[in-house]
């Protein structure tokens, strides 16, 4: 990957405004490689009407979404709060913007091995929600897991089993990633200042250089004000993106 353009690294707060970024810039049918010690990917439970009738399994689900449709709009909730840091990636496969999904896990490939479990138990409770969960099983590689998510491909590895791209991707990046050795802790109880980084920002980079050539946009969440990266380890994302884009400032904006 040559330097990636400073003027498309953008630094946020909150990991859902990666979601509204992409769609101010009229991203679609994008691969988005995404770096975090969460999924980031949940489905809402409130819909407008259109897409009840297109992802409702049942009857009685859609039953039950419709009267929350209605409660929703009687209450005139705001629709912008359904998004949130857990759940942006799904309306982007929602809306077009992605259209395949790699979720690339902290650690190597033994770390990988050893969270088998953790990554059936999350696919195995997105299957349950999924409107079009598929009926294949997953396919499980030497650090890597593919399925299906959403009617998407969705591949869960780590960064030394992710292939190559040449083609445009959204570059999607968690600080947590950096603080976080292992999926099977990104929830533990304990002092989040404690957490120090598994692996050096310059070393990540090198890597990542090797398996993307052209990142389209990249996105870098601090994630310090929901408690998943220490606030001593603020700079993470700022060293970080200086490094991506080789430059002494990024103008990046939202």
């Amino acid at each position: 990957m040559k330097k990636a353009d400073r003027r498309n690294i953008f630094l946020i707060e909150d990991h859902q405004e990666a979601y509204y970024i992409w769609k101010k810039h009229s991203i679609l049918k994008s691969t988005l490689v995404h770096f975090d010690a969460h999924l980031d990917f949940g489905f809402q439970e409130i819909k407008d009407v259109p897409l009840i009738l297109r992802e409702a399994r049942t009857l009685s689900e859609l039953r039950t979404q419709l009267e929350k449709a209605v409660l929703f709009q009687r209450k005139r909730f705001d629709p912008e709060k359904l998004t949130h840091l857990g759940n942006y990636i799904y309306p982007a496969m929602r809306d077009g913007i992605v259209d395949a999904f790699y979720w690339v896990l902290p650690g190597g490939r033994g770390e990988f091995r050893k969270s088998l479990d953790t990554i059936r138990e999350i696919l195995r409770d997105l299957r349950r929600e999924d409107p079009f969960a598929p009926e294949i099983p997953l396919l499980v590689r030497p650090g890597t897991v593919e399925t299906r998510l959403y009617g998407k491909p969705f591949h869960v590895c780590c960064l030394d089993s992710l292939p190559l791209f040449k083609e445009p991707v959204l570059l999607d990046i968690d600080t947590d990633f950096f603080v976080v050795d292992s999926i099977r802790h990104a929830d533990a109880a304990g002092p989040v200042v404690l957490r120090e980084p598994w692996i050096e920002t310059g070393d990540f980079v090198l890597k990542v250089r090797e398996k993307i050539l052209q990142p389209r946009l990249t996105t870098i969440a601090y994630s310090v004000n929901c408690g998943f990266t220490p606030m001593v380890q603020t700079t993470l994302g700022d060293r970080l993106a200086l490094e991506l884009g080789g430059e002494d400032r990024i103008c990046g904006t939202v």
